[in-house]
This record gives structure tokens, sequence and C-alpha cells, in this order.
């Protein structure tokens, strides 16, 4: 294989990656800021001001990397949501309810492109949907304030998107005159001068530089592409000047942090800053000034290099340890593939069980070993330890989740004509990433049929004595292992007579039903296909909200309890363990089998006496225990297992 083959696929691979990152920040800054936009329905003022500028940035980094990436489709689309963001910016008061819907749309879009990008390499596909979302949000930019991307202002008709060539058709430059060769020599020749500071001709390795010189440099080969695309002889549809605007875009991004400044963002700069280049030399020896570029590695000369120098000398006084090994990226954070961390925890839980094996090996029982002991106890601590951080590594806030919930409520209450105002309490608290995830439909069932049949419309509320406005409180809390999420509403409750007539109409209800306490009532709910709504609605009606909720709660070795006061409200209380990677358990032995109990569902171990056992008139076993009896469940009758003890007052 060539060297040039092997430089392309080099450059192939590079962009693969950049494209990677790309994607991962995107959606991770869209989950950080989807949150604020319900801020912008408030009627305060401050808040508004301070979430759109951040708003604003999100979409202008996602702009400006998509430009640079050539996703035309998402760049058009970001480049309206920015102008409507601006447009608030300028005059922020509270938004209307369709305003914060194409923003939110506006979101969704972009997630689809992205996901388009990863399955397609290209945003091509999404150009319908784009153009669909561009002209709705078209609708709501003051006249005259739309501006195309070169900062022109146009008019507020939608306009399809088109993916920009990039070789002309046609061109018809200026006449170039010897002061613009000398000009092009010299921007050149600082231009080659720039690239090799940042990343060696000879592709050996990075300089290992301080961070604010390395992206010193990066400002100056912005400032140098930025002269050289506005130069005069370069027309706007020259294929130069299109290559330069793209990696003008990128070099600022880098140069104010909005993008990292690492091996692979670097590389890429160096890359397409020669593509640049040569794009520049082809461009102007077809317009017969060939001898411009020919001798630009000539010139790249002491002066040029005593310019870039103190270019660099300025930024930072780090400059005098340009030879210590310093890495020029200055984010505190990696980014570190999901798999491996998966691999991680799983080693952890391997060795904590390893751990425990050790600890108890029957080899090392009536053995006198006060040494050993103490290692082991040393050794315990520091696996416990271990294990904490490893799992904090899983840990968010359930913030982010709680926050999607607003965006849901609005839109559900909104359609049904209720007016809802849903509070938060306990977002702080952390949850195992993937719990989080697994969390968002239940919750999506519980808000939405809590809209639905538990808050009462307006009227009806009012006529009840009741604000108009219904409450939603969502709260999240720890318990031992677990964490309890609370849905508490305060509209008109269950109805147990309307839910126990449903169930024995569908045969579900035991002969004497109406001896069942309230709590077996409500458990009726979650049956697969019940429903108490007389009719179908896009909100409800099908009967399969709450029995998903029980199943995916199910999966998560979780639990559903339901409350309710006619009348008064209903709470819904979800009981999730705080991490699946791993849990506490008691070990216990039956025979030659052991056993492992969770230690969440243990209130208390004890060794009862033979007085505190009881034998029923009906043959069952009871244990008293402060002053309450409890059914005695011999675990080798229930898992038919042999046992070489079956007295119960010498076991636990």
């Amino acid at each position: 294989m060539s060297s040039k083959s092997t430089t392309q696929h080099g450059h192939i691979e590079e962009m693969q990656e950049l494209v990677n990152d790309f994607i991962h920040e995107s959606i991770a800054n869209l989950e950080r800021t989807e949150q604020l936009v319900e801020s912008l329905g408030t009627d305060d003022i401050q808040l508004i001001e301070q979430n759109i500028r951040i708003l604003f940035r999100t979409f202008h980094t996602i702009k400006g990397v998509a430009g640079f990436l050539q996703f035309a489709v998402m760049q058009a689309l970001t480049h309206e949501a920015e102008t409507l963001f601006d447009g608030i910016r300028k005059r922020p008061t509270r938004q209307s309810e369709p305003v914060l819907q194409a923003i939110y749309q506006a979101f969704d879009c972009i997630r689809y492109i992205i996901r388009e990008v990863e399955k397609y390499g290209t945003d091509t596909s999404a150009r319908e949907t784009a153009e669909t979302i561009t002209a709705h949000i078209q609708q709501f930019i003051v006249p005259n304030e739309r501006v195309d991307l070169d900062g022109n202002i146009v008019s507020s008709r939608a306009k399809p998107i088109h993916t920009p060539k990039p070789v002309p058709t046609a061109i018809t430059p200026p006449p170039i005159h010897a002061s613009d060769s000398a000009f092009l020599r010299e921007k050149v020749a600082l231009l080659h001068t720039a690239v090799n500071k940042i990343v060696p001709t000879d592709d050996s390795r990075l300089q290992e530089v301080p961070a604010e010189a390395m992206r010193e440099y990066v400002r100056h080969i912005h400032r140098l592409i930025a002269e050289l695309c506005e130069s005069p002889f370069l027309p706007q549809d020259s294929e130069p000047h299109i290559i330069g605007q793209g990696v003008s875009v990128f070099s600022d991004m880098m140069a104010s942090g909005d993008v990292a400044l690492n091996e692979t963002t670097l590389v890429t700069l160096h890359a397409q800053v020669h593509g640049f280049v040569e794009a520049l030399e082809v461009y102007v020896q077809e317009y017969s000034i060939s001898d411009i570029l020919a001798h630009a590695e000539e010139n790249n000369s002491h002066d040029a290099l005593l310019h870039l120098q103190q270019v660099g000398a300025d930024a930072s006084t780090a400059q005098d340890d340009m030879n210590k090994a310093v890495h020029y990226t200055d984010r505190s954070e990696i980014r570190v593939e999901t798999v491996k961390l998966d691999r991680l925890f799983d080693l952890m839980s391997e060795l904590v069980t390893l751990q425990t094996m050790t600890l108890n090996n029957p080899d090392l029982h009536d053995l006198d070993l006060p040494n050993f002991q103490k290692s082991a106890a040393m050794l315990a601590k520091n696996i416990r330890q271990l294990q904490g951080v490893t799992m904090s590594m899983r840990m968010t806030p359930i913030e982010i989740l709680f926050a999607k919930m607003k965006r849901i409520t609005r839109e559900v209450s909104s359609q049904l004509g209720k007016r809802v105002e849903l509070k938060m309490s306990g977002a702080d608290t952390e949850l195992d990433k993937n719990v989080i995830e697994l969390l968002f439909d239940p919750l999506v069932h519980i808000l939405r049929n809590a809209i639905d049949h538990g808050i009462e419309s307006p009227e009806k509320r009012e006529q009840a004595g009741k604000s108009a406005t219904g409450v939603i409180h969502l709260s999240a809390l720890y318990e031992g292992n677990e964490i309890l999420i609370g849905i508490r509403d305060d509209g008109g409750g269950l109805n147990r007579t309307k839910i126990l007539h449903r169930a024995i109409e569908r045969g579900i209800a035991p002969q004497n039903a109406e001896a069942l306490t309230d709590e077996e009532i409500w458990n009726f709910i979650f049956e697969p296909g019940f429903s108490t709504a007389e009719t179908v609605t896009d909100v409800s009606g099908r009967g399969v909200g709450m029995d998903v909720v029980k199943q995916n709660i199910g999966q998560m070795r979780g639990s559903v309890q339901v409350r309710s006061r006619e009348g008064k409200g209903t709470t819904v209380t979800l009981r999730i363990p705080l991490t699946l990677a791993s849990m506490d358990v008691i070990l216990v032995r039956v025979g030659d089998t052991h056993y492992a109990i969770p230690i969440g569902f243990v209130r208390q171990s004890f060794r009862p006496e033979p007085a505190d056992i009881t034998t029923t008139m009906d043959g069952l076993e009871v244990v008293r225990v402060r002053e309450t009896l409890y059914s005695i469940v011999r675990l080798h009758e229930l898992f038919q297992q042999r046992t070489d003890n079956a007295a119960i007052d010498q076991g636990i």
C-alpha cells in the first residue's frame, strides 16, 4: 500500500473517531440542556436569561461541528433553532406553549438526525423531517431577524435544506496582483509552521505542550484561515473558501473550548488545514499563479517560526515548560466505553466473591492465625472501598429523569385540558444509570394515568373545593440499599367500587370479592388489559400502562405499592434497588446448599427459643416476636433439601 493510501486511510479513521465523539457529546449536551426548556415558560426573567444563553451555546456548538463534518441537514436545523434562541435572548419574556413545543421538537429532531448518522454515516435521510421542523420553528422567529449561515438577513419563508457541493460549477475569480501573491506566501508559510507545531511533520508523535499554549496555536491557525477566506480573490463559491469555512468554524470551537484539545481533534485539524492548502494550491494553479505556493515550504523561514513562537509566548508563561511531559487536554474527565465499565464491574463482583470464599475457606477453620486475620480485615476494608468507588461510577442523579417528566406533564395536561403542576423533591438522589434508563417507561405510564384518571378537570376541582390546578409530587429518597420513588397526586383517588366491578366482569376477582382489602383491590389495576376508562384515547384506556409498570419494576427486582383515598388522591411508591450490578446478601446454609438472601429484605435475624414457638390447631408453626406471631417456613421443606439439623432453635 502506498504512503498516500495509508495517510488517507488513517484520516478516515480519525474522522470517524471525531464523528463518534461528536455524537456522544451532542447526546450528552442535549440531555443536560433539555431540562432547561421548561424554565422558558415561567415568569422568572433572570432564569430565562441564564438558561437561554446555555441553550444558545449548546446549539451553536452542535451547529459548528455539524458544519465542519458536513452534516448540512443538522447544521441548517440547529441554525434556525439558534436564531430562535437569539431572539429570546434579546427579548427575554415568558414563552408560549407553541414556542416551547417547537423547541422540544428541535431537540427530538436532532436526536433523530444523530441516529441516522449513526446508522448511515450521513444525515441526508433525515432531510424531509428536518425541513418540516425547520419550517415550524421559523414561524416563531421575528421577521427580519432570520439570518443565513453567512449572517445575511433573509425572508422568514422556509427554504429547502441543500447539501453544499465541494466543487463549484463555475468560478470567475477577480484578477490577482503581485501583492496578493506576497500575501499568500506569507500566510501559507505561517500556516505550515502552525500546523507542524501542533502535529510534527514526521507524524511520530504529538508535542506535549501546555494546554493554553496549544490553544493559542489553534487560535493563530483560525486567524490565518479567516484572513485567507476573507481575501478578495477567493469567491465564496470556490472550493478553498468552502473548505476553509469549515476549518475556520472547527478551529474556532477548539480555541474557545467547545471542542476538546486532544490527539484526535488536533490530528484532524492538521489534516483539514493541509486539505485547505492543497485546495488553495489547485485553485490558484488553475488561474496561472502556480508559483505562489510552490515555495511555501521553503519560505517556512526562521522569521515565520519566530513569529509563531512569539504568539505562543504571549499566551502563557507555561511556554518555558515545553519539554515537560504535560498533556494539552485540560479536561478532568475521559470517555470510557460501556463495555469496559461493565467488565470492570463484573471483575469487581468476582473479586468480592473470591474474597468471601477465601476468608470462609473450611481449611482455615479452628486455626489460630491472628496476623492472617488482621491482613484479611485490611484486605476486606480496601475491597469494600474499591467496590464503593466502582459502583459510584454507575451512579448518576435522578434529576435528568425527573426533568423529562416536566415535559410529559405539560404536554399530557394540555392535551386533556387540565391544569397540572409538577413538584419534585430528592432530584439529587443518585441511582444506577441502567436503573434510571429502565425507570423511564414506568414513570411515564404512572404520570399519564395520574393526569388522566387522577387529576380532575378544573371545573370539578373547584366544585369539590380544590384549587383548579392539580398537583403531582414526584419524590425520591434512600431507604437502606433501595430507593423509594413516590408519585403522589391530589386528584380524585381510585374508585374502589368501579375497580371491583370491572374485576368481577373480567373474572379475575375471587368469590369473596367484597371482603378484599383496599390494597388487594388496587392490585387489580396491574392486571394485563385492565382499565376502567369508558373510552380509548391517545393517553389511556387500553389497559397496558400499569401492566408495563409492574413488569418493568419486577425486572429490576423492585416492587410497586399503591395507596389511595377517594376524593383525596393516590400515591404510587416504587421500591427499587440502588444498582443492578451487585447486592449485599446474607448467606445461609441448608444441608449442603447455600442460599443468598438480599440484606434489604431482612428486617432481623435471630435464633428463637423453644418457648417462643407454637403449633396451631391447623398444624402451622408460628413464632412470637415482640408480641406478634409470624408463620415459620422451613427452607429444607420449601426447597426439598436434606438437612443435617431440623431443630429450629439450632438455626436462624
